[in-house]
């Protein structure tokens, strides 16, 4: 949408769910075998180089910044891979007839005009828009305050590490005289994705938010949004392809899964499915029906290109 014609809107958020016993404690959930409990196991491939701050500095150049490490591994945060989840489904969503499911940061409200081109911020903002155009005022928790948590409110999902399995590592030299330890393109990682409770829907908004069944990228970590200057060259950093591997559910939830007519085998207590990709698709489908604000063809990628 044109910066043209920007303007703050005031949208409400449909919430008002009451707590219950469930929110401090998420196994107790009621009526679990009518939902679902399990685990989506994910690949990740680095189709650019990526930097994912630890928040320190080397100790042989204070001014490089290091990546995330665990257990001596390379690894993109499970903290990371849920908040850009969250994030990408509150912008993906915009207001219908004044109304929308998710929130939006309040302590973050829309600038009085649009920043203009070189601003801090300005990609973000324009990429987004007309999401990042309105304040969402909500009285009580909105679905994904729901699925991820708030303050009172237990997650129902929870979100591995991404470890590396297969790749490289390498320092970046860029411009602003920053240094950078990036994760090289190509390399391969392995993770998962817990959940509790969930309805088909609410299952299908983890899948839009990582972008499961898209075959299509997500933007994660430093400088994602602008093309930054290596030497004589233009590198794009913060390109990350997340794919699942296969769905695995808890015996109980069977039932579950036969109102969704999919296929599974079982393998001891769990049920799993291995076509992940149909699935997940068909996971995204129900979603976009019960949350029809989100927008099922933006491509936030697609978008920064554009925009240059």
């Amino acid at each position: 949408m044109s910066l043209e014609n920007y303007r703050i809107y005031r949208v409400k958020v449909d919430s008002g769910r009451e707590l219950t016993s469930r929110d401090l404690n998420p196994s107790l959930v009621k009526d679990y075998n009518k939902l679902l409990t399990g685990m989506i196991i994910i690949k990740g491939e680095a189709l650019t180089a990526i930097h994912v701050g630890s928040g320190k500095s080397s100790i042989e150049d204070i001014r490089c910044k290091e990546k995330v490490k665990y257990g001596g591994k390379p690894v993109i945060p499970g903290s990371t891979l849920k908040g850009l989840c969250r994030s990408r489904l509150q912008l993906l969503s915009v207001a219908v007839s004044g109304r929308v499911s998710f929130t939006l940061d309040p302590s973050s409200p829309p600038p009085a005009n649009p920043p203009i081109k070189g601003m801090q911020g300005w990609r973000h903002f324009t990429i987004w828009s007309p999401a990042t155009w309105e304040v969402r005022d909500k009285t009580g928790y909105a679905i994904d305050d729901d699925v991820f948590g708030a303050a009172g409110l237990a997650s129902r999902v929870f979100f591995g590490n991404l470890v590396m399995e297969d790749g490289g590592q390498d320092m970046f030299n860029l411009d602003f005289n920053e240094k950078l330890e990036v994760i090289t393109e190509g390399s391969k990682f392995r993770g998962d994705v817990s959940f509790i409770g969930l309805r088909s829907e609410e299952l299908g908004l983890i899948v839009i938010g990582l972008r499961l069944h898209e075959n299509k990228p997500v933007l994660v970590g430093r400088s994602k949004y602008r093309k930054r200057r290596r030497g004589a060259v233009s590198v794009t950093l913060g390109r990350l392809l997340l794919t699942p591997v296969e769905f695995r559910f808890r015996d109980y939830c069977e039932n579950a899964l036969k109102g969704l007519n999919v296929s599974y085998v079982k393998e001891g207590d769990m049920l799993v499915i291995r076509d992940a990709i149909g699935f997940a698709r068909k996971l995204a489908d129900i979603a976009f029906k019960e949350f029809p604000e989100l927008r099922r063809d933006f491509d936030e990628v697609e978008a920064l290109e554009k925009l240059g």
